[in-house]
């Protein structure tokens, strides 16, 4: 179930939980503009319910959906660390509907550490490996790489789910499936900290303060973790100590140095962000440890935002001890140098701890080195210690107060009405620049706003991990490194049950603050409708009125307070009325998810969804009035596996995305798709099976190179409802023309078969480098499972490429098959294993191996793949069925998912037409037989694909 729109929990959290949390009064609330939308929005940056996440895979967090100018749709190992220890904060303050994410990000995690990327594998350095594409496979573009402070931040996040498990008496869940993979994570910071790698903005290859910084804390929080779970981590023990003195050099006198090179000063924000990134609520104002309330990182506080004042037009006119918008580092050139939001929240959010700290210990100490930053903002501040008692403890605390609210209002001024935050804001203008929907900038303000009323994270151990060594070590530690497998999360990991402290019944009802952002004209109202007496139960008449006392030329914001019952979820649109017309938001309804966790929500401000202009389409208009209202559809009562067939209304296309409205004549079914929805989010409100389609097209964009009446076919991702049924939907970009000579039943069996082999042989195999005639000369490739349906194209598609030999496994009876569609050799898997047969002879052995089936035979595959080739999988992870002892050197190993391309699959229907490929086709069924069908496929007794015949 998507989690929606929770922030921390306002209720008292046990001590137990290690987390302190302050009620919040009617005051707090009047900085809070971006409220529970802000989380909101972190979320749908999330792979498996995140709604701008569509295909990522689940527990991968995106840095932003913006895919162009730039590119930011990767997951970067940093970000998303800083991103889960945020979550995992809230979900441990109480907000428990986080935990799938986390249990999810745990997985994925464990899962991108067995990658091999061009920072290594899992025990030569690959955990330095910075970013990755969406679908959990490497990123191979030049970058700079290394990064040493992922795993740091990765292990720092893991450590604190792990900490609330063993509070919670889940011991085993933490030692069996958490700490595989912080222990990996720790042995490369105890190998890699005296390193250079590149700092956190991916630019400078040196030194880092930050990198530096979180790699001591995580060095300790292992230390301390693997003492709760009796384990051991030896090379935490050695190297934390060193890598804490090292972390002293940093230090000038006035200021931190971040880096070094390329001609900066080295004041950068990013030492604000590694004294954040380790506050210790139970610390003290400890130097060597650059604590928040320091007297060290209160003057480098004042250096960093100090060295921004002069540069942004912004800044013009602001008092020296005034906040101002902060941004990277002052000799910053990226989109010009501008502030960041992230970077200014972080300004706040030091100052937060450093207060939280004081009123902790009960003491302020003034000294030399801090002198300035107080001077700048408290003129009347004396040198010396300043006890909670006296009148100079609270003057001081009153004037860094102010001086945080104003960096908050700094942010506030030039975050959008929406919310939204991206990257950067103009340092000329303050408009917000660069990507928009930053997952960072949200995860910023999500701690800005947690410290800023005292919710604070469990201790670190900073007060037992500040001794410096009497002698100094550039030293390191090597591994250990393990494979990290997770296949399965406990259900139902709840909190341990604590005495409430004063029970009360929960409430009935909820006031809830619906928002839009709507473009008007005079006489034009908003409404609110929904499936929920409460918004009237779908009717138009009974629809809730929005207000626009607040609308304005800068924002053009409605809302409406309704009360609502806590614990009911429903769909609802916003319409609009003029004079006696009704326009309602376009299709999907929207979705309202209960919580009890927090009373008087405000939900994010969104944009009104417009319908489609029809003005605007050119299709045969005469095919768009004969399209039936309803048809049939084969529909999965998700999370249920069952199949039912039903009379449901005509999917509607939305040209401005490219869909097409496409009649289904066949489809083809796919084992195992009716358990997609366990690994897969589903974009729309009903799941239909069959992602392969063959068709014709009966609604079309006017810009599309399809016209109605066109015969096509293409692969429809498991995402989105499938060919299972009378009309569905299908993009531009995956569609293409069927081959002239294949039956409607023969071209469905072609899309998902054909593409995953094109993709698995021409797209990850890295065979295609260098001269076109000298590329596969000589080389071979093995396929396993070749006489299936996806292996068969892959002996196709090799022996128009020219490979050497081709290589095919299969079972009793398919030798003669795998040898006629293009395997030069083909090896009964039920005979020889593949890696005996390749020890047989010499030079049997092949520079590309292609695994079909996964388990038993991923494994066998790694003995058949010479030393630095390369093997795929599309079923499963190479590194994790790596036969034990086994030597592959320099073998490149990856996972990988098909990605529906129309493009490629215009390339088969052209190798099809000439008779150079054929296709594999077991059975047909009628659309109303598709149990029958779906028994079959699900009985893996087939020969090629099984189909449904729709029309």
């Amino acid at each position: 179930m998507r989690v929606t729109n929770l922030l921390w929990s306002s209720l008292v959290i046990p001590a137990a939980v290690g987390f302190q949390v302050r009620l919040r009064s009617s005051e707090d609330t009047a900085l809070d503009t971006v409220d529970d939308g802000t989380l909101q929005s972190l979320l749908d940056n999330i792979g498996l319910n995140g709604s701008n996440a569509w295909d990522t895979r689940p527990g991968l967090v995106i840095a932003s959906p913006s895919k162009r100018d730039p590119d930011y749709f990767f997951t970067w190992t940093r970000d998303s660390a800083l991103v889960l220890k945020c979550i995992t904060d809230a979900f441990a303050a109480g907000n428990t509907a986080l935990q799938e994410t986390i249990h999810e990000y745990i997985s994925s995690q464990a899962r991108i550490q067995l990658l091999n990327t061009r920072s290594g594998g899992l025990s030569s350095g690959g955990l330095g490996e910075p970013k990755y594409r969406v679908d959990e496979t490497p990123y191979n573009e030049d970058w700079g790489r290394p990064q040493a402070d992922g795993p740091a931040l990765r292990a720092t996040a893991l450590i604190a789910y792990a900490r609330w498990l063993l509070e919670n008496d889940y011991y085993d869940v933490a030692k069996s499936i958490v700490w595989p993979v912080v222990k990996n994570d720790l042995s490369y910071v105890s190998e890699h900290w005296n390193t250079t790698a590149f700092d956190l903005w991916e630019e400078v290859n040196s030194p880092s303060f930050f990198t530096t910084i979180v790699q001591h804390r995580a060095l300790v929080e292992g230390i301390n973790m693997a003492r709760a779970l009796d384990e051991t981590c030896p090379h935490c023990e050695s190297q934390a100590p060193q890598a804490l003195c090292y972390l002293q050099s940093y230090w000038t006198g006035t200021a931190v140095r971040s880096n070094y090179g390329q001609g900066r000063s080295g004041l950068d924000v990013a030492s604000i962000l590694g004294s954040i990134h380790t506050f210790d609520p139970e610390g003290e104002c400890d130097d060597t440890t650059f604590q928040p309330c320091s007297a060290r990182a209160l003057a480098n506080h004042k250096a960093v935002t100090d060295s921004f004042r002069s540069i942004y037009k912004i800044n013009g006119g602001i008092k020296q001890g005034q906040a101002v918008a902060v941004g990277r580092y002052p000799e910053d050139v990226y989109f010009n140098g501008n502030p960041w939001y992230l970077a200014t929240y972080a300004a706040a959010e030091q100052l937060y701890d450093a207060m939280y700290q004081w009123n902790k210990i009960g003491k302020i100490m003034v000294t030399d080195v801090s002198m300035p930053f107080f001077k700048d903002i408290y003129s009347e501040v004396q040198k010396g210690t300043h006890e909670s008692s006296s009148p100079e403890f609270g003057n001081i605390i009153a004037a860094v107060k102010a001086y945080a609210e104003g960096y908050i209002e700094v942010a506030k001024k030039y975050t959008p009405c929406t919310g939204m935050l991206s990257e950067q804001f103009s340092r000329d203008n303050g408009t917000p620049l660069s990507v928009a929907d930053l997952t960072w900038s949200y995860a910023s303000y999500l701690t800005v706003m947690a410290r800023r009323n005292s919710v604070v994270p469990a201790s670190w151990g900073e007060k037992n991990a500040r001794d410096i060594p009497s002698t100094c070590v550039p030293s390191s530690a090597t591994g250990p490194y393990q494979t990290a497998t997770i296949t399965y999360w406990p259900p139902n990991l709840t909190p341990t049950a604590q005495p409430s402290p004063c029970p009360t019944a929960l409430p009935t009802k909820n006031n809830v603050r619906f928002r839009l952002l709507a473009t008007t004209q005079v006489g034009e109202d908003v409404f609110l409708v929904g499936s929920i007496p409460e918004l009237g139960s779908w009717d138009v008449k009974k629809a809730v009125p929005l207000n626009a006392d607040v609308y304005a030329d800068n924002c053009h914001q409605w809302y409406v307070d309704v009360e609502l019952p806590t614990a009911v979820a429903f769909e609802y649109k916003f319409i609009r009325k003029r004079g006696g017309e009704v326009v309602w938001e376009r299709d999907p309804n929207r979705k309202f998810a209960p919580t009890l966790l927090r009373q008087n929500r405000q939900l994010a401000l969104i944009p009104y969804e417009e319908k489609p202009d029809k003005r605007k389409y050119t299709q045969d208009m005469a095919s768009a009035t004969s399209v039936p209202k309803t048809g049939r559809s084969v529909n999965q009562d998700v999370p249920a596996t069952t199949l039912t067939l039903r009379a449901r209304p005509t999917p509607s296309p939305n040209f401005d995305e490219g869909e097409h409205l496409v009649r289904v004549h066949a489809t083809a079914l796919c084992a195992g798709e009716l358990y997609w929805h366990t690994y897969v989010t589903f974009t729309k409100e009903e799941t239909v099976p069959g992602p392969d389609v063959a068709g014709t097209v009966v609604l079309a964009p006017p810009s599309s190179p399809f016209k109605p009446g066109d015969h096509v076919y293409c692969r429809i991702p498991y995402s989105r409802p499938g060919g299972a049924r009378d009309h569905t939907i299908a993009l531009t970009s995956e569609l293409a023309r069927k081959p002239k000579n294949l039956t409607w039943e023969e071209a469905a069996t072609v899309p998902l078969s054909a593409l995953t082999a094109w993709q698995a042989l021409f797209d990850q195999s890295d065979m295609w480098e260098g001269p076109e005639d000298a590329r596969v000369k000589g080389k071979r490739v093995a396929v396993t499972a070749a006489s299936g349906a996806v292996g068969m194209w892959i002996l196709q598609f090799a022996r128009i490429a020219g490979f050497e030999a081709v290589i095919g496994t299969c079972g009793d009876g398919n030798e003669d098959f795998v040898k006629s569609v293009g395997a030069t050799d083909a090896v009964n898997y039920k005979k020889s294993s593949l890696t005996a047969w390749a020890a047989e002879k010499e030079g049997r052995k092949a520079d590309l191996v292609i695994d079909c089936f996964g388990g038993k035979s991923l494994a066998d595959a790694w003995g058949c793949v010479k030393d630095g080739g390369v093997l795929i999988s599309m079923v499963g992870y190479p590194e994790q069925e790596k036969p034990a002892g086994l030597e592959a050197k320099d073998v490149k190993s990856h996972f990988f998912i098909m990605e529906p391309r129309g493009d490629q699959l215009q390339k088969v229907t052209e190798l099809v037409e000439q008779g150079k490929c054929s296709f594999l086709m077991d059975s047909v069924y009628p659309l109303e037989q598709f149990q029958e069908a779906t028994d079959k496929v699900e009985s893996r007794r087939v020969r090629g694909k099984v189909v449904l015949k729709v029309l």
